[in-house]
């Protein structure tokens, strides 16, 4: 797990395991028992415990601004899965 961004104390982070979402870039949202998994790509929410609506709007206008960064920590992560959900579905 790597802790890319806070918001005020709500980390923002990419994980190095995944047990969900596997080869779908996403990053996570944890604040003591909320949490919220979203796609770096549409920015959908994937996943949602705890957090209020407006706590949600402003996770993701962060993530948004920090696309790229977390994006990057994907890939370093998850690459190769990436790769090998992407060759599962043209093959």
């Amino acid at each position: 797990m790597s802790t890319v961004v806070w918001l005020k104390n709500i980390r923002i982070e990419v994980r190095s395991r995944e047990r969900n979402h596997i080869g779908r870039p996403h990053c996570h949202a944890v604040l003591q028992d909320a949490s919220l998994s979203v796609d770096l790509v549409s920015f959908e929410v994937l996943e949602c415990s705890g957090f209020a609506k407006s706590d949600v709007k402003q996770i993701i206008e962060k993530m948004t601004q920090h696309r790229e960064e977390l994006m990057s920590k994907w890939e370093e992560y998850h690459g190769q899965e990436k790769n090998k959900v992407c060759q599962k579905k043209h093959s």
